[in-house]
């Protein structure tokens, strides 16, 4: 079932005993060997503790030295049997062994199969030589990994710094040098593309990629390649040049396009055990022990062991984030659903999910096994949450005075949300536009919400109210069934809507609202008709759980009476939940059972967090809609994900106010890789078109301008270094470095609003530690 690209060959075999060939390349048992279809080469070259290097596995495949002439090498063959003793620098790639051989992980733009890295010495450009590197080549150290010391160890008369090899290669189109990348992707349907690609910044354009494609093409030699030119970076053009591709017999392709031709795309690498549930009805039945096939990205989550999408997926969507932040497997296949031949056999039944970056395998698996792997997740102990001082309604301005460090470790008072909006605030960061030395001050506007905190306190406060004796009892005997491990996925469910409809007729203490309204009042514009009441749990935000989509939000109307019974409804016309009525006293109550949906309880109880200890605070803010129409919505993660090869940020946009992290169905945002090195220009370079219409084609140019996206990479280039000079332990190095450090643990995730006037809203920022 493996889903491998290529076969790997070339290797030298380690000696160990098996059967092996007859010379007539015979399995051994008369039996004539011929040629294997991809599909067909199934078994391994290790069972156990027994390895068939030097022959035929148990199932189709081979592990022997003449399986690289038959096309019928097991995948792992490299793995278990050694790889070959290659040099480190070759003057073609004459097979797809070899380049098997050769190649890494791809890690330069995003993770999908293979790459071998190229470097052409034009310094006589009228006699170009080619270099492949080796990535494998034993005891290279750097010389197999980075374009300028293979350039030293490789190339004749070599003399360059590492300062004069940069501007001689990647910064002129007078180029002494060309550094790039071989990359394949699988098709479907048995098909390989290999990809030519520069790195993003590269200013090659025009006759200078032709110059390139014309000393590559001949010495890349695999029988029926199909090569192609892939622009990575926007500025790498070729308009002028179109019919040289066509005489040339090499496509001229972009990403974006390239992104948008796969089945499979690796989202998040791993390993899953559980039960394969194709297109499930509901989702409410969804456990930790799941491994659902979604047709649509579903608009929440819950902890399941890893997932499969019929549909792409943005980088920055909560399906993909949350499989980064638990380290469960992420994929999309295109052509997914019940009929497809890897999965409908597997359909209910527990499977070892593989996902790698040149392939998925599905194989047989037991409920034992299934229980047993889950049970090693979860053995760990609970987590305690601190408890944080009492604490009263506060403005976000008012939070850290002094500092906006000390905004930061308000987490067990205020929430993250909240009290990371009030460090934004800080004249020190974003400040408001009256702040002298404010960044809101540099661009003419406030870009971070003004609003009120709440703490979480006042949850405490409000669940150990006289009045609400029976909620808390109900809470009590919650969590201690959750704790105790032993509750099915419906009895969880049913408890939590009995739980949450209490809170929704639960009283709350004397004071708290009208206090809330006033500090409301007081942070905000006179003229604020409605709010947002945004959830701010001390279970969000911390070390090694972001708990990014767990809780809900709701919009309150101050003018609405704080009088009637509350009950939360699905909004028919946006498909989203709404409280009844929109008083600030129900929108209060329904966050605060929010704290308590079965995702959210699934969730903490995974990262192992104290559900007894979890508490709600809110961040209050103007609705987002009342400053000004929005144009555009945005996240930004400070790191380029799935790649460890691209210095920049990952961009993904929509128009209008459809959320990048819960698209509506049939609906795709933006997605940009944001590449940029210290003193040079950054490029933007779309891998995926936005489609704000799930009835229209996908769009043809970019959400926001490239002046829109510049601001932007400014914007969050200032809030990481801020950051990181405010919080201990986000980056060891020096701050300045942060934005530039690929393989730095933690990142940043931004969430962002353009309004028509132009102007960006900063509305949320977390770290973030998936890649």
């Amino acid at each position: 079932m493996k889903r491998a690209l290529l076969i790997l060959a070339l290797l030298v075999l380690a000696s160990c005993s098996a059967a092996t060939a007859g010379d007539d390349g015979s399995s051994g048992g008369g039996q004539p060997r011929v040629p294997l279809g991809k599909a067909d080469a199934t078994g391994s070259c290790r069972v156990g503790a027994t390895t068939y290097c030097g022959g035929k596995s148990k199932g189709t495949c081979w592990c022997d030295d003449k399986c690289a002439q038959y096309g019928d090498c097991c995948s792992d063959l490299a793995t278990v049997c050694g790889a070959p003793s290659l040099g480190l620098d070759s003057p073609t790639i004459e097979t797809t062994a070899q380049f098997e051989a050769m190649a890494f992980e791809g890690q330069d733009g995003v993770v999908l199969g293979k790459s071998v890295k190229f470097l052409i010495d034009a310094r006589t450009a009228t006699k170009p030589v080619v270099h492949f590197m080796n990535a494998n080549a034993q005891g290279a150290g750097d010389a197999a990994r980075f374009h300028y010391y293979f350039g030293k160890a490789v190339v004749p008369g070599f003399s360059e710094t590492l300062q004069s090899f940069d501007q001689a290669t990647y910064w002129t189109q007078n180029k002494r040098f060309f550094a790039g990348t071989l990359q394949e992707y699988n098709l479907g349907a048995g098909q390989t593309l290999y990809g030519i690609q520069f790195y993003p910044q590269d200013v090659i354009a025009e006759k200078t990629v032709i110059a390139a494609v014309k000393a590559l093409k001949p010495k890349i030699r695999i029988p029926g390649v199909k090569l192609a030119f892939v622009a990575m970076g926007p500025q790498q053009t070729t308009k002028t040049v179109a019919s040289s591709f066509t005489s040339l017999k090499v496509e001229n392709l972009t990403l974006d396009g390239v992104l948008g031709s796969l089945e499979y795309l690796p989202m998040q690498l791993g390993e899953a055990w559980g039960y394969l549930r194709i297109f499930p009805q509901d989702q409410d039945q969804l456990s930790a022990v799941d491994i659902p096939v979604f047709d649509e990205l579903p608009l929440t989550l819950t902890v399941v062991a890893g997932t499969v999408t019929k549909t792409v997926q943005d980088a920055s969507s909560h399906i993909n984030l949350k499989s980064k932040e638990r380290g469960t497997p992420n994929m999309v296949l295109r052509t997914a659903g019940p009929t497809h031949p890897e999965l409908a056999g597997f359909a209910n039944k527990p499977v070892h999910l593989t996902v790698s970056a040149d392939g998925f395998e599905l194989e047989p698996t037991t409920d034992a096994v299934v229980k047993q792997k889950l049970a090693e997740r979860m053995n760990k102990p609970w987590v305690t949450l601190p408890a944080g001082p009492t604490g009263k309604v506060t403005s976000f301005r008012e939070m850290c005075t002094a500092s906006p460090a000390g905004c930061l470790k308000l987490s067990s008072t205020f929430g993250g949300k909240a009290s990371q909006l009030g460090f934004l605030l800080h004249p020190k960061v974003l400040g408001l536009v009256g702040d002298p030395q404010s960044y809101s001050k540099k661009l003419g506007y406030d870009v971070a919400p003004a609003g009120v905190g709440v703490p979480v306190s006042k949850y405490r406060a409000f669940v150990e109210h006289a009045s609400n004796a029976a909620l808390a009892q109900k809470l009590a005997t919650l969590i201690a069934a959750e704790k105790s491990g032993q509750l099915s996925v419906a009895d969880r469910v049913a408890k939590a809507k009995e739980v949450q409809a209490m809170f929704y007729a639960a009283t709350p203490p004397p004071g708290l609202v009208e206090d809330i309204v006033a500090a409301i009042k007081l942070a905000l514009p006179a003229d604020t008709k409605s709010v947002k009441l945004r959830s701010s749990a001390n279970a969000e935000d911390i070390p090694g759980f972001d708990g990014a989509g767990l809780y809900e939000s709701f919009r309150a109307d101050l003018d609405e009476p704080n009088t009637a019974a509350c009950s939360v409804v699905v909004d028919p016309d946006d498909g989203e939940l709404e409280v009844k009525p929109r008083s600030v006293s129900c929108a209060v109550r329904a966050v605060y059972a929010s704290l308590w949906n079965k995702r959210a309880i699934e969730e903490r109880s995974f990262a192992r967090i104290d559900h007894a200890t979890a508490a709600m605070g809110l961040a209050i803010v103007r609705r987002y809609s009342e400053k000004a129409e929005v144009a555009a919505n945005s996240v930004v993660v400070t790191r380029v994900l799935n790649s460890s090869g691209v210095y920049g940020y990952t961009f993904s946009s929509q128009v209008g106010n459809n959320v990048v992290t819960n698209p509506d169905p049939g609906t795709q945002s933006e997605s940009v890789m944001a590449a940029f090195l210290p003193n040079e220009p950054a490029t933007f370079t779309v891998t995926r078109r936005a489609k704000p219409d799930a009835a229209a084609p996908p769009l043809t140019t970019t959400v926001l301008t490239t002046p829109q996206m510049q601001t932007m990479l400014e914007l969050t280039q200032f809030v990481e270094k801020t950051y990181c000079q405010n919080k201990p332990g986000y980056y060891s190095g020096s701050c300045s470095q942060a934005p530039y450090d690929r393989h730095k643990p933690k990142s940043l995730d931004m969430e962002l609003k353009l309004h028509k006037t132009g102007q960006f809203l900063l509305k949320q920022v977390r770290e973030f530690a998936g890649k």
